[in-house]
């Protein structure tokens, strides 16, 4: 049992190191869920795409917002719109974006 503990201990830490890793972009997803919609912001592509391949369609669906040129998730079944933004500021950008759509 202690053997367990110390591995999921290390599985922990590694799951930290990765969440904490900053690759120089930013990935905004938006998840619609039961009719809400919520944030998340996310510093490296393993966490946005560990979001984004949590959602196929019939559980929900997911936005993406990133000023990575590059990004391509792996599972693209949930995903509603995936938009690249060139500024540094992704936040205010989707904000901005949202906004937009719904004065339409």
């Amino acid at each position: 049992m202690q053997d367990l503990s110390v591995a999921n201990q290390a599985v922990f830490a590694i799951q930290k190191k990765i969440d904490a890793f900053d690759d120089g972009f930013q990935y905004m997803i938006g998840t619609h869920y039961h009719r809400s919609l919520s944030f998340r912001h996310y510093k490296n592509h393993w966490c946005a795409n560990d979001h984004v391949s949590e959602y196929y369609g019939d559980n929900g669906y997911v936005d993406i917002y990133t000023n990575n040129p590059k990004f391509d998730p792996d599972d693209h079944g949930g995903i509603n719109r995936f938009k690249w933004i060139d500024t540094d500021d992704l936040k205010s950008a989707v904000e901005a974006l949202l906004k937009a759509e719904e004065d339409e």
